[in-house]
């Protein structure tokens, strides 16, 4: 692992928001609740939470206070962030995605190659820094995305996107595969029973899809 393929990533995952969003560009974003997010609530969900990152990394090199949000303060940070864009257009969301991201690679410049090896920087996590990286850039802005191609019952992209982001995110993660556990974010578990056997009857011999199903059956 080094920089240049974290900036890679970077640009990988920024292009997958935009793919994202161009694929539900005619949405009617009117409709829209905190329980219920549409794509440009789950863009500025993405966005928030890589800018918080960000500011984390930032802190470990600057001259910065940062203030973890608690055990109770992510639920709160989820709907503030929902708040400040619950009103905004798709494409004004989009952009930042492309200001945030654009932030997050300057931050990691910060770090020297030997840094990014390092378990010493207060991430949270007792993982090397450019795995923590890795977990901001990949895991999380693709566990969002996936799910909504799942939810929204378009298997065959959601296939097809979660095979491409297997082979090109796995591989960067240590086999971490928490990108296709979708637990919390089912509605119900009436709901995630019926996405489930729909999927698995229209494409039951997916073998990739065997590995997701098992992923969040147990």
């Amino acid at each position: 692992m080094n920089k240049q393929t974290l900036y890679e990533m970077n640009t990988y995952i920024l292009d997958k928001i935009v793919d994202f969003g161009d694929f539900y560009k005619t949405e009617n974003i009117e409709i829209s609740s905190f329980s219920d997010w549409n794509t440009r609530d789950v863009i500025g969900h993405i966005n928030a939470w890589v800018d918080f990152f960000n500011k984390k990394l930032e802190s470990f090199k600057k001259d910065t206070s940062f203030r973890n949000l608690g055990e109770n303060g992510l639920e709160k940070y989820n709907k503030e962030s929902y708040e400040r864009n619950k009103n905004k257009k798709l494409n004004d969301v989009m952009n930042e995605s492309k200001t945030v991201f654009g932030e997050y690679k300057n931050s990691l410049e910060l770090f020297s190659e030997d840094e990014l090896f390092s378990r010493e920087f207060p991430t949270g996590f007792d993982v090397e820094l450019w795995r923590y990286a890795s977990m901001d850039l990949i895991i999380h802005p693709i566990n969002h995305i996936l799910y909504q191609y799942l939810k929204r019952r378009d298997y065959e992209k959601f296939l097809s996107e979660a095979g491409e982001m297997h082979t090109y995110c796995v591989e960067y993660s240590d086999d971490n595969e928490t990108m296709y556990y979708f637990q919390d974010l089912f509605e119900s578990e009436e709901n995630k029973n019926m996405i489930i056997t729909e999927i698995v009857e229209k494409y039951k011999g997916n073998k990739l899809l065997k590995k997701i199903i098992k992923i969040n059956m147990e």
